[in-house]
């Protein structure tokens, strides 16, 4: 259903009957349908939102990964006002042990970041 939802949801905001939906919540009238519909609609929002890169800050989380053979390149992260790409560190023993390095140097003034796309590997 994910695949048609936005011609689903413009079918149910006009029509009044299933018939030529082309959906398949078979609930027969208008306001179950557009019930289902929406929530499907939420669901599908949800997961794109949470699929789209957003900043982070240092106080709510630190990334998980490293930079590694996986092609992953680093983040990019704001640090005193100003864009950089950093690599993250961090030491699986002792949780507020992280470091952000820009061009190889630790970066204390790292505030937020965010995740780069995997490079792609040839």
């Amino acid at each position: 259903m994910r695949e048609n939802i936005i011609e689903q949801i413009r079918f149910c905001a006009t029509h009044f009957s299933c018939e030529g939906c082309g959906g398949d919540c078979k609930t027969g009238s208008n306001e179950p349908r557009t019930a289902f519909v929406s929530n499907e609609a939420a669901d599908a929002i949800e997961e794109l939102l949470a699929a789209v890169p957003h900043w982070i800050s240092v106080e709510e989380q630190l990334p998980k990964k490293k930079v590694g053979d996986e092609g992953y390149v680093g983040y990019l992260v704001l640090s005193g006002g100003e864009y950089q790409i950093a690599d993250f560190t961090h030491d699986k023993y002792m949780q507020s042990a992280y470091e952000f390095h820009v061009d190889g140097e630790y970066d204390p003034n790292v505030t937020h970041w965010m995740e780069l796309p995997p490079k792609e590997v040839e």
